[in-house]
């Protein structure tokens, strides 16, 4: 999980619910400017700040995000927080994954890459993900 967005990962779910164990995995702020590891490859184009987190495998993770941002307008500062996006995926045994948010013109974008490592170092590969929202009652 890159730095930059606020982030919040929901555990055994395939849509946002204050329910489902959940965390947050990414914060902006000057305490996330160290990587938390456990231990996963790391590409070469990896960002400079990230956290790694161990996560249940073979059931539905959600991750929820959101980017806040200053802007200037006619010399103002203003705080602008886009709307929330929020995808699934089913993190299979033994593998890893990157999540990236990435702040667009429009909504945000969450994006992952699983990382693959062999004899040559670590490479990616885009993962699917499926756009989620909040669960149903």
């Amino acid at each position: 999980m890159y730095w930059g967005a606020n982030v919040i990962l929901y555990l055994n779910t395939p849509c946002v619910t204050g329910e489902a164990k959940h965390f947050v995995a990414s914060k902006p702020g000057l305490s996330s400017l160290s990587n938390k590891t456990v231990g996963m490859p790391v590409p070469s184009d990896a960002a400079r700040y990230f956290h790694e987190y161990i996560v249940p495998a073979d059931q539905p993770m959600t991750v929820h995000a959101r980017i806040s941002s200053e802007q200037f307008i006619n010399g103002k500062r203003y705080r602008v927080t886009d709307a929330a996006k929020a995808s699934t995926f089913v993190p299979e045994h033994g593998h890893d994954y990157e999540i990236l948010v990435q702040d667009n013109d429009g909504p945000d974008e969450i994006f992952a890459r699983e990382l693959v490592s062999s004899v040559n170092g670590t490479s990616t590969v885009p993962y699917p993900l499926r756009s989620t929202s909040s669960c149903k009652s």
